[in-house]
């Protein structure tokens, strides 16, 4: 991992942990894709359209070129005006998708240190994963 990397997780992270050790153990997600989904989550978050709506979500990530945290902003909550739902609609089944869970950093922040093309990625997991 890059120091550059490095430095963008801790700061994500500063204000959620209270010894070093936990800037690897609450937020494993920086450093491996998830194999598994918190089944709470999943249950709360995980709704009937969230498959529709992360879908559309990664069309729409595909199309930015060298994506900063306010292009991930920026995108997510114009579809959520074009498709006329609140943002949790979107954020929710995002954050799933590429951290496994439901809380953590903000998710732009997320999206941001992950990068485009990991995102991608772990979008199509969790779709392929999560219930349909």
């Amino acid at each position: 991992i890059s120091d550059e990397r490095l430095l963008l997780i801790i700061e994500a992270m500063r204000e959620r942990v209270s010894f070093v050790k936990e800037f690897i153990y609450n937020c494993k997600y920086f450093y491996e894709r998830p194999t598994e989904y918190d089944e709470k989550t999943v249950k709360k978050r995980w709704k009937e359209d969230s498959p529709k709506f992360l879908k559309a979500l990664a069309e729409r990530f595909e199309k930015l070129e060298n994506p900063t945290k306010e292009d991930f902003e920026h995108t997510l909550k114009s579809l959520a005006e074009e498709l006329e739902v609140g943002l949790g609609k979107l954020i929710h089944p995002a954050r799933l998708a590429v951290s496994g869970t439901g809380a953590g950093p903000g998710l732009f922040d997320v999206l941001f240190i992950l990068g485009k093309e990991e995102v991608l990625e772990r979008i199509k997991i969790a779709l392929e994963k999560l219930p349909n």
